[in-house]
């Protein structure tokens, strides 16, 4: 297992965060990523650094428009799983990088399913001429996804997702070094 970097943009090429995680698995499709409760990442826009309060497992697509982030180890939060629309990730050696589409997904432990951010997304797809394509596949996933959210099954089954977060916490001394 290797460190790697995840570097989010935005549409218009400007840095949106940076971070680092614990690559676990490659898929043909997918990459996942640990990220434990003390890692620290960079949000350019607050041009500020934080300390990751919640153990996540998180979920690269290759081929898909959106990114998925469980969250495992909850220190003082009632969200289970965020959901960025996203362009399909792309991994080159150990830099892992995606570029953020505005829209995201908020899912609380509860169950409820909240679509955030339309605004940014109607403002940014104007300012930054976002091609029609583009927004029509980005509509199309937003429209899909609350079904695949409902439906539990990989990459939205949190139950099972954090499980194994617990699992290569207590069972790999990589994770902790």
């Amino acid at each position: 297992m290797n460190r790697l970097k995840v570097i989010s943009k935005k549409y218009n090429g400007s840095f949106r965060s940076t971070s680092e995680g614990l690559h676990l698995d490659a898929g043909a499709d997918h990459i996942c990523v640990l990220a434990r409760p003390d890692e620290t990442f960079f949000y350019h826009s607050h041009g500020k650094s934080y300390t990751n309060r919640n153990g996540m497992l998180q979920y690269y697509f290759t081929d898909r428009w959106y990114n998925v982030m469980h969250m495992c180890d909850s220190t003082g939060s009632d969200w289970a799983m965020y959901i960025n629309l996203c362009a399909p990730a792309v991994l080159d050696g150990d830099t892992l990088t995606w570029v953020d589409l505005d829209l995201d997904y908020l899912v609380t432990l509860d169950g409820e399913v909240k679509l955030l951010d339309e605004e940014e997304f109607a403002q940014n797809s104007k300012r930054w001429r976002y091609p029609k394509a583009m927004v029509d596949t980005v509509r199309d996933v937003t429209d899909n996804l609350a079904g695949l959210i409902d439906d539990a099954a990989f990459p939205f089954n949190h139950i099972e997702q954090r499980e194994a977060y617990r699992k290569w916490m207590a069972s790999d001394r990589t994770v902790h070094s």
